[in-house]
């Protein structure tokens, strides 16, 4: 924003700050951060690009090779406050008319990165804190999706992107390692923020 690489700075009232996660972001936002970036990484002469994951990419380093329901197995009652940040008892405090997961995590929104357990491949924060914006468009299921974990790109409804990992707004059945949603691109979300993965070349 500073620099001018991205015009909107995002509304969140001071909680996308240190080492939390920004939100408040929209798809289209991310391409101009992208833009950014990568002009930056081109400066040290390096081949390599950032870019928002596939959702086959997003599912396979979330699930680090578990098959169960969430990143960690199945068990969820007892460790969903130990993997990740959802609407929980903390949470339930502000929003009082829903319905929580039944167990504390000691955020009431936003909490720094790393705070939670990892999964396997040690990447943290696939479910809770923030869901993530992906590159793929939305298509209601993967009939003719690309075999080789490419985003799905093509189609007529391209206005639509898929949104990946539960949020501190989500209760226990959006949290899922396959629960996927969609938005508008040009929407930004005050639960909805995103990872970005690099490609490296020789």
């Amino acid at each position: 924003v500073a620099e001018g690489g991205c015009a909107h700075k995002p509304d969140d009232d001071g909680e996308s700050r240190g080492n939390r996660p920004v939100m408040n972001v929209s798809w289209d936002d991310i391409q101009s951060y992208l833009k950014w970036l990568n002009a930056k990484l081109e400066l040290t002469g390096k081949a390599d690009r950032f870019r928002l994951p596939s959702e086959a990419e997003w599912e396979y380093f979330a699930r680090a090779g578990v098959a169960g329901a969430y990143p960690f197995g199945n068990n969820s009652a007892d460790e969903l406050c130990e993997y990740a940040n959802l609407f929980d008892n903390s949470t339930w405090r502000e929003f009082p008319d829903l319905t929580p997961i039944d167990c504390r995590d000691g955020y009431t929104r936003l909490a720094p990165v790393g705070e939670f357990e990892p999964n396997n491949f040690g990447v943290f924060d696939v479910i809770g804190n923030v869901s993530e914006w992906t590159e793929d468009c939305f298509h209601r299921n993967y009939k003719g999706s690309p075999v080789n974990g490419a985003a799905w790109t093509d189609g007529s409804k391209c206005k639509y992107r898929i949104i990946r990992g539960g949020s501190w707004f989500s209760r226990e059945s959006d949290s899922k390692a396959f629960t996927r949603k969609r938005s508008q691109k040009h929407l930004r979300h005050q639960h909805v923020g995103f990872r970005i993965v690099r490609t490296l070349k020789n």
